[in-house]
């Protein structure tokens, strides 16, 4: 969100080695409101922005999306952990914009444990295709934070049973399925040659150009620098150090490699140099180090 390592944005625990940090209801704190994010930089270049889903990154009032450049925000400061008792500890609430709308595992928003039928999903989705056909004549950027794959689980009905991978693949092909409503509006309404659309695992992001780019190793920092590229907007402070690069390199050249030297922290400890497509690492947990090279990694995870 702001192409800075946690550790240059205080998003990192002091309380257990090597941990990055998420802000749970129950936890103070968040982004801070000095911190420049890329929906901040996009508004001040017109462009309507919203959240949707899992924002995770504060609680507080300067943290808030609608503080940080966004203009609509549907979705929790947290994931959807629980059922909670709601004496000691209530469930997390959803929010519309400022104004809480209800709570997980209620109402509208159900998740059922036991048949692990959800529609969280859904509503995400629906949002979203409501966002993009509201502003399809001006310029948008859509977060998108489904975090169905994240436990408890749960899918919606249609989805159920349909995957041999139980539940969690039961959770991805509702996602799946999301994405792909999602980038069939982009279709009707013939947004999708002038969309960069980029998905990190459980989220997804469109900002209003598609391009097919070679494997190349990349971080989530380096989307902030190529969403300025591509969209010729400039951080209100140059002398603020940014962690990632543009992949508008990438982009314009397919076959081309990035070599540039990358530091990996987890907390506020380096645990990893990456050069390229070569990362030596050391387990902060065992102490144990090893040096590998990222694509063939990858290459040779199961399906």
């Amino acid at each position: 969100m702001t192409g800075r390592l946690p550790i240059r944005t205080g998003i990192y625990t002091n309380t257990h080695f090597g941990r990055n940090s998420v802000f749970f209801p129950n936890v103070t704190g968040g982004l801070k409101a000095e911190e420049e994010t890329i929906a901040e930089i996009l508004a001040a270049r017109g462009y309507r922005n919203k959240a949707i889903g899992k924002w995770h990154i504060g609680n507080t009032e300067e943290s808030h999306p609608m503080n940080q450049g966004f203009h609509e925000f549907f979705g929790s400061n947290g994931n959807h952990l629980g059922p909670h008792d709601n004496i000691n500890t209530p469930n997390v609430e959803v929010f519309r914009d400022r104004d809480m709308v209800g709570r997980y595992f209620e109402r509208e928003f159900f998740m059922n444990l036991e048949t692990g039928e959800s529609n969280l999903t859904r509503l995400w989705t629906e949002d979203a295709l409501e966002f993009i056909e509201r502003n399809q004549d001006v310029p948008f950027f859509l977060y998108w934070a489904a975090d169905g794959t994240h436990t408890p689980l749960g899918a919606a009905k249609e989805f159920l049973g349909t995957s041999q991978r139980g539940l969690y693949g039961d959770v991805v092909r509702d996602l799946d399925y999301g994405v792909g409503q999602i980038i069939a509006k982009l279709k009707e309404l013939k947004l999708h040659r002038n969309t960069l659309y980029f998905s990190l695992l459980i989220m997804a992001q469109l900002v209003t150009r598609v391009w097919n780019i070679e494997k190349e190793p990349a971080t989530v920092m380096d989307l902030f620098n190529t969403i300025l590229d591509v969209t010729g907007s400039e951080v209100s402070n140059p002398q603020r150090p940014l962690d990632g690069q543009s992949l508008c390199l990438l982009i314009n050249k397919p076959k081309m490699h990035i070599e540039e030297e990358q530091i990996l922290y987890r907390g506020d400890v380096s645990f990893a140099v990456r050069v390229g497509n070569t990362r030596r690492i050391t387990d902060l947990d065992t102490g144990r180090k090893g040096i590998f090279n990222v694509l063939k990694l990858l290459s040779h995870r199961p399906t």
